[in-house]
């Protein structure tokens, strides 16, 4: 899966390449900043290395910033636990009642290739026959309602959870014979073929709908990897008295994944479902667990003051899918000043360009840096209104030449 999406990203950026060469053929040079500069509900800035602008328009009006948070979100996340740091996940025995506890420690990048390095785990340390596998999910509260999060069944709404596979989203492939997994190393589940029902011929990627559902499906997937590993692998039905009190540590998975790959996936790809993780992530390592909403926001408040001097800011979630958000393209700019160091784990729109965009229905958001005069200049640009396909893109590229 996750090497599709380095493909399917490499594909998009170059139709995004191959549109603005066609675009610029047909325009001439400043026509998208002009057009910015009449806009009502639009606002931009660029910074040079001295920190003058070059360019501002209404940069301190506070405007929804979509998927631009989550630059906030990943400069929190690396300052605070560094590039290397890896997620864990708990695994425990009870050797009396042959059961293996997972315990969810919010990882997320659990992907389907990441499960197959635990089953090796579990294979090298002799375990054959589990009577049962159970989830141990209390490291979220699981009565959590993420306000920036719709309820479509699109990967963008997938809910956040302590225990998660492959981002609480299934790859699925309906015909009319019946329903397969989409991806290969993904085993077809019993809650797959449920959420499949009524699912029109063709692919699709849905997410699981609800937290409850989460670590359940994460150990239906772990035991049908399980088994086809050779283990044996019951899953009786009835509630079983194993817990994680009771049991004793069997290993602790530590992600093969550093953070720094995880935050580029997710603002490559815009995956709401790390960025939600990362957040509620940040919220207990002030507060303690479970984790939650306000805890997180409690935290980024905190860090907020300490680094910037910002007023008039609202900050929800750590994905950028409140549209109660509110950020100024000056604050912007002051994040990006920060991740400066980190630029190379942004998305790349071309060597002289690496940006995040941010959208929402009638919201179109771009922020990063453009490399002018031999230099990495600093631009934010946040659109609160309808625009043509591609217009930031054109402006950023406008940027490169802007000679005032």
């Amino acid at each position: 899966m996750y090497k599709d999406n380095v493909i399917n990203r490499m594909k998009v950026q170059c139709v995004v390449s191959c549109m603005l060469l066609l675009f610029g053929a047909h325009s001439h040079a400043g026509d998208a900043l002009n057009k910015l500069y009449g806009m009502s509900s639009a606002a931009i800035v660029l910074v040079d290395t001295k920190h003058r602008e070059l360019i501002a328009k209404q940069a301190s009006q506070a405007l929804i910033p979509a998927s631009t948070v989550k630059l906030l979100t990943a400069l929190v996340a690396l300052e605070y636990w560094g590039r290397k740091h890896r997620f864990k996940t708990e695994f425990y025995l009870d050797k009396y009642n042959h059961v293996l506890i997972v315990r969810g420690l919010g990882d997320p990048f659990l992907i389907s290739e990441e499960l197959d390095v635990i089953v090796a785990k579990i294979k090298r340390l002799g375990i054959t026959r589990l009577e049962n596998i159970i989830s141990d999910a209390s490291y979220f509260d699981s009565i959590m309602n993420l306000s920036d999060r719709g309820r479509t069944n699109n990967p963008y709404d997938a809910v956040a959870s302590a225990l998660a596979v492959n981002f609480n989203t299934i790859e699925l492939e309906v015909s009319s014979t019946g329903v397969k997994s989409g991806e290969a190393q993904t085993p077809l589940t019993p809650m797959a073929k449920h959420l499949a029902s009524g699912l029109p011929v063709g692919k699709h990627r849905i997410n699981l709908g609800s937290a409850k559902r989460s670590p359940e499906y994460f150990i239906q997937v772990l035991s049908a990897k399980l088994r086809n590993a050779g283990v044996v692998v019951d899953n009786k039905n009835e509630l079983p008295t194993s817990s994680v009190e009771n049991a004793s540590l069997l290993f602790i998975h530590s992600n093969t994944r550093p953070l720094e790959q995880i935050v580029q996936a997710m603002l490559e790809y815009s995956n709401n479902f790390i960025a939600s993780q990362l957040f509620l992530l940040l919220g207990i390592e002030q507060s303690g667990s479970p984790a939650s909403q306000q805890k997180s926001r409690q935290m980024l408040a905190s860090y907020v003051a300490r680094q910037f001097n910002w007023q008039n800011y609202v900050i929800e979630d750590g994905s950028g899918l409140s549209r109660s958000n509110q950020l100024s393209a000056h604050q912007l700019v002051d994040v990006l000043d920060k991740f400066a160091s980190y630029r190379d784990l942004m998305p790349q729109q071309s060597p002289h360009i690496f940006a995040k965009s941010g959208t929402l229905k009638g919201v179109s958001c771009y922020a990063g840096y453009v490399f002018r005069n031999n230099e990495w200049h600093t631009f934010a640009l946040l659109i609160n209104q309808p625009v043509q396909y591609l217009f930031r893109e054109q402006v950023a590229e406008e940027l490169l030449n802007y000679d005032g």
